[in-house]
């Protein structure tokens, strides 16, 4: 291998030894004192070699415990190796492992799941995905994971009744296309489980599996809440009060329709909010101003509007007294965007250093571009980025200063917010 790998940052050589096959890991031997250092590891199947070849995982994972001591994370994303014996390697061999990601492991189920708990003791945080284990083998998981502070399940089938065993230390806890959990999985996770959690997301909630109900829950029990993503799409909420999140700074919110009866129901106690990302299409313009008005401490703002038919003058005036916002995300499927003053709401805010809006015309695309060069060039230490979704073809040749990073692309069909499935 040509490569100088003693150059590479950690990042980066581990993305290389994940899809490696093991003759030329083996092969890196020269480097050992170099994965003496590493922290984490990737344990990939090797799909670009040999797909699912057993022998070559068991040679790779020796490797690593001969030459990578220190290891505290461990991603076992799709490796066919026996997990019972694995977990017992684990034990044997990196009784240090904090974090652990497993994802579409056939040989894991509700009776051996609870290996991970009894051989990682110091495990704090742990990502599931895709695997075939239902409630009962996560009650016997949860409470062997004495030190757990970070949980993330995706696309697992549970009727959330092993929420009840978690400890009262989770911190985080990610919820992704989770949609078999129940009202009553809710109330065992809400029933003092809950109340010292900081972040929260509920993401790819598909309609129906969330009702007002719930999500007073949510409300009424986490109050310590810092991180809250909210990404369902149904329409049986009609009240949003954020009054119970004092502590509140990210507050992320996706949903289809939402039945606002006035704006009363949108009300908080949001000083402390730094981010907020929005894609309803039932908010109103006096609606979002009103949130808007209440976060004036915002430094992210992140909108997907869909209503041909909604004009946001309140909004954008909300939008220019926002002294600290540094990032600004503005994206909708209709032309109208190119009817407004994009210049004169940077210039009220000369602090944005990231700036994204979609469908933009030719003068405005000049016109956003011939600023933000400007800014840069004063402000050399800044370093601005701007990202333009065009609506027409521009071959114009721009010449930025190094400061300035632009993202300019032409749309094959609207995008809304990601909703955040990968781990």
């Amino acid at each position: 291998m040509n490569l100088n790998l003693l150059s590479l940052s950690d990042d980066v050589l581990l993305n290389i030894l994940s899809y490696l096959s093991i003759k030329e890991v083996t092969a890196l031997r020269r480097v050992c004192r170099r994965l003496h250092t590493l922290s984490a590891i990737r344990l990939n199947n090797e799909r670009t070699f040999d797909n699912y070849d057993c022998s070559k995982n068991l040679a790779k994972l020796r490797f690593v415990e001969e030459n990578c001591p220190n290891l505290v994370s461990f991603d076992m994303t799709d490796v066919p190796l026996n997990f019972s014996k694995l977990t017992i390697r684990l034990r044997n061999s990196f009784e240090c492992i904090r974090k652990l990601i497993l994802c579409e492991s056939r040989d894991v189920n509700n009776s051996n799941i609870h290996l991970i708990g009894d051989c990682l003791p110091n495990l704090t945080v742990l990502y599931l995905a895709d695997l075939k284990v239902t409630d009962n083998g996560f009650t016997s998981l949860f409470s062997k994971c004495e030190r757990l502070v970070e949980l993330k399940l995706r696309r697992l089938s549970f009727s959330g009744s092993c929420f009840a065993a978690f400890r009262d230390h989770l911190l985080s806890l990610t919820l992704t296309l989770c949609d078999s959990v129940t009202e009553e999985g809710f109330r065992c996770l809400c029933d003092g489980r809950g109340k010292y959690l900081t972040r929260f997301e509920l993401m790819a909630v598909p309609r129906g599996a969330i009702n007002q109900h719930i999500y007073n829950q949510i409300a009424a029990n986490f109050r310590c809440l810092k991180v809250f993503k909210f990404n369902v799409f149904h329409d049986k909420i009609n009240a949003l009060s954020l009054n119970s999140f004092p502590d509140l700074e990210i507050f992320d919110l996706t949903i289809s329709h939402l039945n606002f009866k006035n704006d009363r129901h949108i009300n908080s106690q949001m000083q402390k909010i730094r981010q907020i990302n929005l894609s309803i299409e039932t908010f109103t313009d006096k609606t979002i101003s009103h949130i808007l008005t209440q976060t004036p401490h915002l430094e992210e703002l992140n909108l997907w509007i869909r209503d041909s038919k909604m004009k946001l003058n309140r909004t954008l005036n909300a939008i220019s007294k926002l002294t600290r916002l540094r990032r600004l995300s503005f994206h909708n499927i209709y032309m109208w965007l190119n009817s407004i003053r994009w210049t004169h709401i940077l210039q009220n805010c000369p602090q944005i250093i990231h700036f994204s809006i979609s469908h933009v015309s030719s003068p405005k695309f000049d016109e956003i571009i011939e600023y933000f060069i400007l800014n840069a060039k004063k402000r050399p230490k800044e370093h601005f980025k701007v990202s333009l979704v065009l609506n027409h073809r521009n071959d114009r040749c721009l010449h930025a200063p190094k400061n300035l990073e632009l993202i300019i692309n032409c749309p094959t069909h609207f995008e809304g917010p990601r909703d955040g499935i990968n781990f």
